[in-house]
């Protein structure tokens, strides 16, 4: 999912939980997350808040961490972002009468992207009125609010309850991070592979408060089975935590962090029984080193090789353990000391967000690093999200097909390519049974240049799939038809509009036929054709174009079976000989089957204005 960008709106006094498992669980998976705040730029930091259910009538509130941001607000274009995230707490109060947030984000509810509002964050969603007929849940104190606002209010029967409707969706609190996360991760068109994995935290009081929930439910989200433990502690019960920072002093700050409960029984736990452990920092590992107990439990991890990820003071307890010898790792560089007596071969953090993974172990310094730590220890593990590209020098690799855009980009730039005019958005007209490759070669293609695809079909919304056809010449009288792969739409056909994209791409196969007796996708396509963009139609696509009257006057070919609708329609027949020849006049390019497809595109990318150049 490296391809994908998405776009958190912060403010003062978020949740910061909220805002910092999100933001890092979504970028161990691959994907580039910006954070931004009105009235602040990247580098700035935003005060969070943590906020935690109490003996009172309401949640309790104290200062969290400093959060920094990486993106500023007034310079982002929206046209490069998938989806948008809205952390929760009391930011989304003032955000909520902002004209700026409120634009941004009815701009993207319109393109129909995924937006995932968590605890307060759905008082922005109310103010921009993108709410009126959605489910939606929140905290409970947000109900009302919402419900002014049009909603359909889903009662939340846990604080970790989540609601999804289309392209919005909804959490509670933090406590429903793994649910929330998953639905975004979805919403985004990821799938996860490898996650049946079973996962053993080793906890303990005032462990820091990042190091465990970030990687707890960022495994959570991927659908591992994670277990938290603590010595003399049993499942129910909590460990207290601790907010360490960097403030500008000769070492970090501490503050009281989140209460983080247990799922499981130290006592009753066997290394046998899981698939990786992960030994959080924080000030817990002084004391958990001095345990036996502790000690055994990750010996025999080390010894069975199984994956073992330790963050900041955790290598306390590995060399305490004595498994570092001929070990590389490193560790908050306070326990540099630890990590050499111990035998290891010490490995510097800098910068400070530093991982490295040596065998069957993983190491990190700090929380700032929890991407890298998170995902050295799902390649560990077999993890992966179904859209991730990796370079090494000139060694691209990619996981499937779904990372196309990121694979082939990164393969041109190693050519030493650039594009230029890339800052397109481009719609595509689908329908069950198109054609295979005519949908996915250009979409994919035009991915891969950095345009912003959208993929809509009447009836259905973003999320839903279409079915394929594979159709191919095998010597017969005409084409073979066999099952192709499913294909996911991106955006709502309900809510779209011809003025907020360049281009148009309609896929041939057996779709158009159905498609053409729509009246929508007539107006659909007339709105393109008047505005005199961009529009590209391959196969059996012409059949829509002749049912909407565009082609009078207009000279076009097809696949040959469709002649007598271009004709009829009142277009120009070019025969298409060869099969792969395209043609374009004016702002329609028109081709007559998917061999065709180099020509089809490069004559769309020059209508566009989008260059690559070696």
């Amino acid at each position: 999912m490296a391809s994908k960008k998405v776009l958190m709106l912060c403010g003062d006094y978020m949740e910061d939980a909220e805002v910092m498992v999100p933001f890092q669980a979504l970028q161990a998976y691959g994907l580039l997350v910006d954070a931004v705040c009105p009235g602040k730029k990247s580098g700035d930091i935003c005060r969070t808040a943590i906020h935690q259910t109490s003996q009172h009538q309401t949640y309790s509130e104290c200062r969290g961490h400093n959060f920094t941001l990486n993106a500023t607000f007034d310079e982002i274009d929206l046209s490069t972002y998938d989806g948008l995230v809205l952390p929760g707490g009391r930011a989304g109060e003032y955000l909520a009468m902002d004209e700026r947030v409120l634009n941004l984000v009815t701009h993207v509810a319109k393109s129909g992207k995924p937006i995932a509002a968590i605890c307060h964050g759905q008082l922005i969603m109310a103010a921009a009125d993108i709410l009126k007929g959605r489910k939606v849940t929140a905290y409970p104190a947000v109900g009302p609010v919402l419900v002014a606002a049009g909603a359909h209010w889903v009662e939340p029967q846990t604080l970790a309850s989540c609601t999804v409707d289309g392209n919005i969706i909804t959490g509670v609190t933090y406590y429903g991070h793994a649910e929330y996360i998953r639905h975004f991760i979805k919403a985004l068109g990821g799938t996860v592979t490898g996650s049946n994995k079973r996962i053993l935290f080793l906890c303990g009081d005032y462990m820091e408060d990042y190091e465990v929930y970030v990687p707890f439910q960022s495994l959570e989200a991927l659908g591992c089975h994670v277990d938290a433990v603590c010595p003399n502690k049993i499942a129910g019960e909590t460990c207290v935590t601790a907010v360490h920072d960097f403030e500008g002093d000769q070492t970090y700050s501490e503050k009281p962090g989140h209460s983080f409960k247990l799922t499981a029984n130290f006592k009753e736990t066997d290394a046998s029984s899981y698939d990786a452990l992960v030994i959080p920092g924080g000030r817990a590992p002084e004391y958990l080193s001095l345990d036996p107990a502790v000690i055994k439990l990750v010996k025999d991890f080390m010894e069975a090789e199984k994956p073992v990820a330790s963050i900041c003071h955790g290598q306390q307890i590995l060399s305490a353990a004595g498994v570092l010898k001929g070990k590389k790792c490193t560790a908050y560089p306070a326990v540099k000391l630890n990590v050499v007596l111990g035998g290891g071969t010490w490995l510097e953090p800098d910068p400070i967000d530093r991982c490295f993974t040596d065998g069957n172990l993983v190491t990190g310094a700090a929380w700032p690093g929890h991407p890298q730590f998170i995902s050295q220890l799902m390649s560990l593990l077999g993890i992966k999200t179904l859209a991730s590209c990796t370079r090494d020098g000139n060694i691209i690799t990619g996981v499937t097909y779904y990372g196309h855009a990121e694979y082939i980009r990164h393969f041109i730039k190693a050519l030493g390519g650039t594009v230029t005019g890339s800052d397109k958005r481009i719609l595509f007209l689908c329908g069950d049974y198109m054609e295979d490759y005519e949908v996915y070669v250009p979409f994919q293609s035009l991915e891969a240049l950095g345009c912003h695809v959208d993929a809509v079909c009447p009836n259905k919304i973003a999320g839903d799939t279409c079915a394929t056809a594979v159709h191919d010449f095998e010597g017969d009288q005409t084409y073979s038809e066999k099952p192709g792969h499913s294909f996911k739409l991106t955006a709502n056909f309900k809510e779209t509009d011809a003025s907020s994209y360049d281009a148009l791409v309609i896929p041939g196969g057996r779709a158009p036929e159905y498609l053409a007796l729509d009246p929508a996708v007539i107006k659909l396509v007339k709105d393109f054709m008047e505005a005199e963009k961009p529009v590209a139609s391959i196969c059996h696509g012409q059949q829509i174009l002749s049912a909407a009257g565009v082609l009078k006057g207009k000279k076009c070919t097809a696949y040959p079976a469709v002649k007598l609708n271009v004709v009829l329609g009142g277009g120009t027949w070019l025969e298409p000989d060869p099969i792969d020849r395209c043609f374009t006049d004016g702002n329609l390019v028109t081709g007559a089957a998917w061999p065709g497809h180099p020509q089809f595109i490069s004559q769309l990318m020059s209508l566009l204005g989008i260059k690559v150049c070696f």
